[in-house]
């Protein structure tokens, strides 16, 4: 076993943030993908939802011109000053960047849109519905290890051994993405809370400091306490209803025994648990009675993200499930907000956590088109988007942890609740099993997401039309069991070395690192 791997847990990650450690992706990559989109748009709707950024290099009248995509909405900023940077460095090349502002699935609806038109940017945030193994079926990406001085890029990472791993950017001996983001972004969602809320209705210390809850009884109480100070005009809870996140709530059971998140997978037995794992049914609880209560702000059934923002700046509701792109969105809507703060989602049935946010080895978020004209420039701005540079870049703009633990120093990060963040991620993060490490065949296995599913099954809870929960969520795990056992079979059907024990890691304990071994 490499000697890093074997490093304490809070070493493991503490040290991701200030020192030499192990660099992890988060295992949400997925979930944290569909979080940075503010709207959730029809495919013939996304005319006027991309914008096109094209500065011009400076000192040069002839430029290589390289298309960029990415899914940044709040973090644009960050990313408009890497480009302006490598620009300045690269005075030949020109980044021509295309934000996509859609969710997940609309977003791979416009790339394969862009594979059939054969506009395929050069460099791109890789679709998170299509697994890797099957976009490099496609030929979709490029082969990152042909570039002659890819070995040194390699190298600068802080541990390529664990950075570049086979199922996760590496398909055989070639490398098609690299790691972008701190493990520490496994803990992809958290509870904002507004400050001055807190203190409008007397839950705040001698000292202006909130009293933050920590279990879901508290929260309750909490909620119920700024609702009966404001007399109509502050609210325990807001959500953001027309932004389609009414499933976001059951990663608040993430830190009570219930590992598997949104859709309640849990390694352990490989089983589906939203109907097993009491955890999802008391979240679901503590939603209901913030509904039933009136706790919750009245118009939050017909605001978007966006709209609710302005809402909590107006100190209107003082607990807002989000992630740290929050804190770009209030800060380009009300620079000199300071009235906020984070803390973890609430615990249920515990004072401590009983389980964590997972992440896991290696990483992808951007790649460079196998199709692109543009090769080698393409890659001096891939490298260059993926350097520590970059990363302090990203840090100072208040957009998380880079995958650079020298890019993570604490005069980067100037945000307060931020820097708290960086504080809460090592506690709260643990790695765990991966599928992919253990069989490289894993990746053959295209699971069709069942409908209705997590977001319909919580939108109709809380609107009264489902009432049978139990038997809704059971239903749920069901059909998520019977859509694995077909794409098992497909895969087995195609060749794919593929079964039902690679989703079982028995010996698992959720509470400490899992290092996952290869054995095929």
């Amino acid at each position: 076993m490499d000697e890093q791997l074997a490093t304490s847990r809070r070493q493991f990650l503490r040290r991701v943030m200030f020192g030499s450690a192990t660099v992890l992706s988060p295992l949400v990559a997925a979930c944290s993908a569909s979080s940075t989109s503010e709207t959730a748009l029809s495919p013939q709707d996304t005319t006027d939802q991309t914008t096109d950024t094209t500065t011009s290099a400076p000192g040069t009248t002839e430029t290589i011109e390289v298309t960029h995509w990415d899914w940044y909405v709040s973090q644009s900023d960050a990313i408009d000053d890497i480009i302006a940077t490598f620009q300045t460095e690269h005075p030949n090349i020109t980044i021509n960047r295309t934000v996509n502002n859609v969710d997940n699935n609309n977003y791979a609806n416009l790339f394969q849109l862009a594979i059939r038109g054969d506009t395929v940017p050069d460099v791109f945030m890789m679709p998170q519905d299509v697994t890797i193994q099957e976009q490099v079926a496609n030929g979709w990406l490029a082969d990152l290890s042909q570039f002659n001085d890819f070995d040194a890029f390699r190298r600068s990472y802080p541990n390529p051994n664990i950075n570049f791993l086979e199922g996760t950017n590496t398909i055989g001996s070639m490398t098609y993405s690299a790691p972008f983001s701190s493990p520490n972004n496994a803990m992809w969602i958290q509870m904002w809370v507004n400050t001055k809320v807190f203190r409008d209705a007397g839950l705040a210390d001698s000292n202006g400091e909130p009293i933050l809850p920590v279990t879901a009884e508290e929260f309750l109480d909490t909620a119920r306490t700024i609702t009966e100070q404001g007399n109509g005009n502050m609210y325990g809870y807001g959500f953001a209803a027309q932004s389609n996140n009414y499933h976001w709530p059951l990663w608040m059971a993430q830190l009570s025994g219930a590992p598997g998140g949104q859709n309640g997978l849990d390694y352990r037995t490989g089983e589906y648990t939203l109907s097993k794992n009491p955890a999802y049914r008391q979240v679901i609880d503590l939603i209901n009675t913030l509904r039933d209560e009136e706790l919750i702000l009245p118009e939050s059934g017909s605001l978007d993200d966006e709209s609710l923002r302005v809402l909590f700046l107006q100190n209107t509701f003082g607990l807002y499930l989000n992630g740290d792109w929050i804190v770009n969105s209030l800060k380009d809507v009300a620079p000199d907000f300071q009235d906020y703060t984070v803390t973890t989602v609430p615990l249920f049935g515990a004072t401590t956590p009983q389980s964590y946010f997972y992440a896991k080895p290696g990483g992808q978020s951007f790649a460079i088109s196998a199709t692109s004209k543009q090769a080698e420039a393409a890659w001096e701005w891939f490298k260059f988007l993926h350097s520590a540079e970059a990363g302090i870049l990203w840090v100072k703009g208040g957009n998380g942890l880079s995958v650079h633990p020298t890019a993570n120093k604490p005069e980067y990060i100037e945000n307060p609740a931020l820097a708290k963040l960086a504080t809460l991620g090592p506690d709260m993060t643990r790695v765990g099993p991966d599928p992919s490490l253990r069989n490289a065949a894993f990746g053959e296995v295209k699971i069709t997401n069942p409908e209705p599913g997590e977001r319909e099954i919580m939108q109709g809870i809380y609107t009264g039309q489902i009432t049978d929960i139990d038997a809704a969520l059971e239903d749920l795990d069901t059909r998520w069991t019977a859509a694995r056992e077909q794409a098992i079979a497909d895969a087995q059907a195609a060749g794919a070395d593929v079964r039902i024990e690679d989703w079982i890691f028995s010996d698992w304990d959720i509470t400490e690192d899992y290092l996952t071994t290869t054995t095929t």
